[in-house]
């Protein structure tokens, strides 16, 4: 008899040994941060400090416990983002940095404190104990309980990190919404940039039973789900002028007739917005300042929007979309980025 119980016993030990080398080696992120240059302060300043303080504002937005916690830059094309609770880290790669603007930016960095602030780290270590340990008593009871075990141990380790993937996307929208008083849509958006980015470079979405996050789309889905409401699209055109003067005397040739384009090319500053003439392609409002965002919102008709910025006066043209147009009526947007509607 205790030659069958020992014989029934070795398998799944060396079943066990087997499993716990798989997920070291295929389960942790943090591991894959050591492959990857990590920037230094000094190497990419303006963009170290972008993450410094979207990363607190997010920390803020939510009483994240920030102290102690560190920020890295990893040196990837990839977009990626990643916290490390236990060793006190939050990355994010160059590739992101590049992608997605300061409000999706926020969304990320609300999101991984959202894993901190929900303890999910602790959470996951005792879940992962826990389905080891009755792994564990399956596998010795019988072989096919020790084939059954082998199975579904790693298919429920890994739906337990895609809930708690969903809580992070849940809570890091609602604390854009209620707290920082952007749209959750920047979410949205940065989850469409990243979707693009993997189908642009033939990778594959998650959100099968041995992946750690769910699909992209369906994290999409999810939050449309929770944000039914569209926001407001505009189609803009923006000419830059120096002075208050010259800003009145394009909104008076507008208002006679004069096309718009026509005025960019004769009065912008900026060599950019004259040669589109003045076009900056399409925005949906969250994406917009919200001074000019207001703005919009207190025009009377189709009349021009006049502010004063860093670089001079701005005119801006607002059209507003309907929500069934495309975001381009056949020619192909300018890719302007104006600091005053960013």
């Amino acid at each position: 008899m205790n030659m069958r119980r020992s014989t029934a016993v070795a398998p799944a030990a060396l079943l066990w040994i087997f499993v716990a080398v798989f997920c070291i080696g295929c389960a942790s992120q943090t591991a894959w941060t050591r492959n990857v240059k990590l920037e230094r302060a000094e190497q990419d300043a303006p963009t170290y400090r972008r993450v410094i303080n979207l990363g607190a504002k997010a920390a803020e937005a939510m009483d994240a416990p920030s102290a102690g916690f560190r920020y890295g830059i990893l040196d990837a094309d990839v977009m990626n983002a990643m916290v490390d609770t236990k060793n006190k880290n939050i990355y994010v790669t160059k590739g992101l940095m590049s992608r997605l603007n300061d409000r999706e930016l926020l969304c990320v960095f609300a999101h991984e404190w959202a894993h901190v602030t929900k303890g999910h780290y602790g959470e996951k270590l005792q879940k992962e104990e826990t389905i080891d340990t009755i792994s564990a008593i399956i596998a010795m009871a019988t072989p096919v309980g020790m084939i059954a075990s082998f199975i579904i141990n790693p298919i429920a380790k890994k739906s337990f990190t895609r809930v708690q993937e969903e809580e992070a996307d849940d809570e890091a929208a609602k604390t854009l919404n209620d707290r920082m008083k952007i749209s959750p849509y920047a979410c949205i958006s940065a989850f469409g940039k990243l979707r693009a980015y993997v189908e642009k470079t033939g990778g594959r979405e998650q959100g099968g039973l041995l992946d750690s996050h769910p699909s992209i789309t369906a994290r999409i889905e999810r939050l449309t789900e929770m944000w039914p409401d569209k926001p407001r699209a505009y189609y803009l055109s923006q000419i830059t002028v120096r002075s208050a003067a010259e800003a009145q005397a394009v909104v008076k040739r507008h208002g006679a007739g004069e096309a718009f384009s026509g005025l960019a090319s004769a009065y912008s500053v900026d060599p950019l917005v004259a040669f589109n003439n003045g076009e900056l392609g399409r925005f949906e409002e969250w994406e917009l300042n919200p001074e000019v965002a207001e703005a919009m919102k207190k025009r009377k008709g189709s009349e021009l929007i006049v502010f004063r910025s860093s670089g001079g006066f701005q005119v801006v043209k607002a059209v507003e979309l309907k929500q069934s147009q495309l975001r381009s009526s056949g020619k192909k947007e300018p890719k302007a980025e104006i600091d005053s509607l960013h």
